[in-house]
């Protein structure tokens, strides 16, 4: 049998030898979510990492005052970390089908194959990557800055955002306010740094969002602004 169409191994050019035999032979576990659902606690459980095939998941993590906090986005042929313990959970930004690999697998996959074991340090190098740029990004002073390097970050590679992804999901991950996300995007747009088409926000002008260009102070204090939960 073949692989699925929209196999996102293939589509990423990562795991050929987990799906090499086509569907019915594949390791990976096919899962759905709906849109706005936590991710269920069982894949972490059961799973070591996810491939986004369709939709947009946010992950978040727990800080020790209880407050959830958005720490990444990821879309189709993306990899997910699953943490069997710890505080980083998450939920599906869309209707999201995401392949999963089975947690007692991988060691024995890795040691038969190094090239998976390389492919999967890629994975998580990337994931590490992103969770850092958009902690960077929800470091800088005001909220225009967030906002845009959150774009930037989540425009990278392509010249739009993942179909999905909500201005309370970028207000989350910018850690401000989701009016805050509301009127700069209106400025955005106004200015034509950003269009949409077709439910897409696309990203006419990326150098435009430098965090440099928005680096103005403002009677109001907006590094302290809080995200919806």
């Amino acid at each position: 049998m073949s692989r699925c169409i929209d196999c996102p191994a293939s589509r990423s050019g990562c795991f050929n030898s987990e799906v090499r035999d086509g569907a019915s032979n594949c390791r990976f576990v096919k899962a759905t979510i709906a849109a706005r659902a936590p991710l269920p606690a069982e894949w972490s459980q059961e799973h070591a990492f996810a491939l986004v095939r369709r939709g947009v998941v946010v992950r978040t993590r727990a800080e020790l005052d209880g407050v959830s906090i958005a720490i990444d986005c990821v879309g189709p042929r993306s990899l997910v970390p699953l943490h069997a313990h710890g505080t980083e959970v998450g939920y599906a930004a869309s209707d999201t089908l995401v392949c999963l690999y089975p947690r007692h697998l991988l060691r024995q996959a890795v040691s038969e194959d190094a090239a998976l074991g390389l492919e999967v340090v890629e994975g998580l190098q990337k994931a590490l990557d992103r969770v850092e740029r958009l902690a960077e990004a929800r470091g800088h002073a005001m909220a225009e800055q967030r906002i845009a390097r959150v774009l930037a970050v989540l425009s990278e590679h392509q010249d739009h955002l993942h179909g999905g992804i909500q201005q309370r999901d970028l207000a989350r991950l910018a850690g401000v306010r989701h009016e805050s996300v509301c009127r700069f995007l209106a400025k955005l747009t106004r200015d034509g740094t950003i269009h949409r088409d077709d439910g897409l926000l696309f990203i006419d002008h990326p150098g435009n969002l430098s965090s440099e260009r928005f680096a103005h102070p403002r009677a109001a204090s907006p590094q302290f602004e809080s995200s919806e939960t």
